[in-house]
């Protein structure tokens, strides 16, 4: 665990990040830890000194640090997209144990017959100490680390005193705080969670999520699950800490200075930027694709005041291209379907900037009416789909057919060999093979047919596969129409 990590630093190692609000001006800063620099010095010069033994940095910690509880931190890990379920406790050490063992170690080396084999288990004995030590400090640290913590937090009241704060809590936690009367900020983390992980912000304005519509558009993908459940969603690391709080700062103090701005140029800008990136899409060239598909990311500073955080956003990648180079309209059909259907998504959420914004319903429209104007195309992609699947399966049949009969009658021999090669002696098998081909020859004949109809019937398989994803996704397309857009 700590292995490789001799000094743990930065957020919620040597200090808190945290923000507050002073007199509408939003202020970051860091709230110090007491760290116990001479500890983690002292335990890892020890670990490298032979003259150490593990019990000795047992009592070093133990002078030191009580048996305070458990703690529900994170803070023995370096990713907070870990996986552990277990609370950071107090680092007790079985020293009965560990001087039993150590004493048969020395009194091996004191019963050696020559300075050849004493020098051998004395190393023997340094190695086996060095692993106790090294084990026992990944126990200890994680307690000085958390308990650390613990106490910053309690000795400058930070949970009440700050709005925001590099929270460090095992599993899910969430908290809400007034900036000012017209927004909150609501904070949601899940650390140690593997690939659950999560560090959400939503921004509200008067009562009102703001969400990041643009980047549905901006980005070749992004999941709209993420998009309608806050305003960014940042990589569980401690370092985006900052990356969370600088944007939380910005888009604050956008809304205190000038409300009227900050929902005509903020909030609106980026359903505008939804709206006008649909309709790009409607009537999106091949030349315009293609330039899409270009692996990269976009422009740094854009990047990092309104995208950077929404983790399942990406540009495209390689298998986005290889779609496109293998069927290019088909493929290009799907992502400008998906991202004009799956803009419906939306519409709930928009609906509720009408309490702030007049002209909201403007913008639903204009959704709608490019949903509607792009629903002859699925439909019209629908029925040739269907009847390749049709074509498919009945192609499929007679070589199942075909191949049923073939395993039957292969079987049969098959059988018939293993049976001989079951009681005969390892040495002769090859030669028993040999004879049964011989006598038999519609046995290799039969395996050839069977392996070349399987094959015949694993790709056929897996182009009705491929073909059913196609039919659902222009299902699924039509579907949202259907429910969102085109009454029947």
């Amino acid at each position: 665990m700590l292995k490789n990590n001799k000094y743990y630093e930065g957020v919620n190692f040597d200090y808190i990040l945290a923000l507050r609000n002073n007199d509408d001006v939003i202020e970051k800063l860091q709230i110090p830890i007491n760290k116990n620099e001479g500890l983690i010095n002292d335990v890892f010069r020890m670990l490298e000194d032979d003259a150490y033994e593990a019990d000795d940095i047992y009592r070093t910690f133990k002078r030191q640090y009580s048996d305070y509880g458990d703690f529900e931190y994170c803070l023995g890990f370096g990713s907070l997209t870990a996986y552990f379920i277990d609370p950071i406790t107090y680092a007790y050490f079985d020293e009965t144990k560990y001087r039993k063992q150590a004493k048969e170690y020395k009194d091996r080396i004191e019963l050696a017959k020559n300075e050849t084999i004493r020098d051998y288990r004395a190393r023997s004995f340094n190695k086996w100490n060095y692993r106790q030590k090294l084990n026992y400090i990944d126990k200890c640290l994680p307690y000085v680390f958390a308990s650390d913590y613990h106490d910053a937090l309690v000795k400058y009241d930070v949970e009440k005193r700050y709005f925001i704060f590099s929270n460090e809590t095992h599993g899910r936690f969430s908290y809400s705080r007034k900036v000012t009367e017209d927004i909150e900020i609501v904070l949601k983390t899940n650390f140690c969670y593997g690939s659950s992980s999560s560090l959400l912000v939503t921004v509200t304005y008067k009562g009102i999520p703001i969400l990041p519509y643009s980047v549905w558009v901006n980005y070749f993908y992004a999941g709209y699950n993420e998009i309608i459940r806050c305003t960014r969603s940042y990589s569980p690391q401690r370092s985006n800490w900052n990356t969370c709080m600088d944007f939380v700062i910005w888009f604050v103090e956008q809304a205190i200075e000038n409300p009227e701005a900050f929902v005509q140029e903020t909030i609106m800008q980026e359903v505008n930027t939804l709206v006008d990136g649909i309709g790009e899409l409607f009537k999106l060239t091949d030349k315009e694709m293609e330039k899409r598909l270009m692996i990269s990311t976009p422009d740094d500073s854009l990047q990092e005041r309104y995208y950077i955080g929404i983790k399942t956003a990406r540009m495209a990648n390689e298998k986005d291209v290889k779609y496109y180079t293998i069927a290019p309209e088909e493929a290009k059909l799907v992502y400008r379907m998906e991202k004009i259907t799956g803009a419906l998504h939306f519409l709930k959420s928009l609906r509720q900037l009408s309490e702030i914004y007049d002209g909201i319903e403007l913008s639903i429209n204009r959704i709608k009416e490019i949903n509607a104007r792009l629903y002859p195309e699925i439909i019209k992609a629908i029925m040739p789909v269907k009847a390749y699947i049709a074509d498919l399966y009945e192609t499929l049949k007679p070589i199942e057919k075909r191949l049923n009969s073939v395993e039957r009658r292969f079987n049969y021999l098959y059988d018939r060999l293993q049976k001989r090669l079951e009681n005969a002696d390892w040495e002769k098998q090859d030669e028993i093979r040999e004879s049964f081909v011989k006598k038999n020859p519609l046995y290799e004949k039969l395996r050839d047919e069977k392996i070349e109809l399987e094959r015949q019937v694993s790709s056929l398989n897996t182009q009705i596969g491929n073909r059913e994803h196609y039919l659902r996704q222009l299902e699924d397309a039509k579907s949202l129409i259907l429910k969102h857009v085109i009454s029947i």
